[in-house]
């Protein structure tokens, strides 16, 4: 019988993505701690259900190949997402995870040591006072308008932003989410740079 997470990966492979049994394990590990986490506090809709955790997940990987440089900031990461599956997937890539509600805060360093990812930093902070510059900057339906604000900022000169969303208007790319039956709407711009 084929469980969830293998059809995690099938679907995943469809779209470019491999995931070797080290990195499925993790992802797997990283869902059922959201989800433990979820039924006491709002990490995540404290009813959120298998198949919409797998949506998330794979809506966070179908980008892997958009993601240039070493430093990727993702902001409003919530839950973890995109982020924490990013970086298990991209270890030799540097991932902050910007969020400003403490107890996600805290379940993002938790699950960050749980799984070992060494390539993960959490800044718990709002995005106005992020300080830094980025190569990429990822978020996931924070709201377009204020994301990309932020974004001309923090990205360096020749950066990527990406923008995941459910939302279906100035899409680069649409990509089909198994998991939750609808599509998915990527917009990646570098016109944050073309001041």
């Amino acid at each position: 019988m084929i469980t969830s997470i293998e059809k995690l990966r099938h679907y995943l492979r469809k779209q470019g993505v491999e995931l070797g049994r080290d990195e499925l394990a993790k992802v797997e590990s990283f869902l059922s701690e959201v989800k433990k986490w979820s039924k006491k506090t709002t990490i995540v809709s404290k009813r959120i259900d298998d198949r919409r955790l797998l949506g998330l997940t794979f809506d966070s990987l179908i980008v892997v190949s958009e993601i240039e440089g070493k430093r990727v900031a993702d902001l409003g990461s919530g839950g973890g997402f995109p982020g924490i599956p990013l970086a298990i997937v991209l270890p030799e890539k540097d991932f902050t995870l910007v969020e400003i509600v403490r107890k996600k805060c805290i379940f993002l360093e938790y699950i960050s040591a749980l799984l070992k990812l060494q390539n993960v930093t959490v800044m718990c902070m709002s995005w106005d006072d992020l300080d830094e510059k980025f190569d990429t900057v990822v978020s996931m339906g924070t709201g377009y308008e204020r994301i990309f604000n932020v974004t001309e900022r923090i990205l360096k000169s020749g950066g990527k932003f990406i923008y995941i969303t459910s939302k279906d208007e100035g899409c680069s790319r649409r990509v089909r989410n198994p998991f939750i039956d609808a599509d998915t709407c990527l917009i990646v711009s570098r016109e944050t740079i073309n001041r």
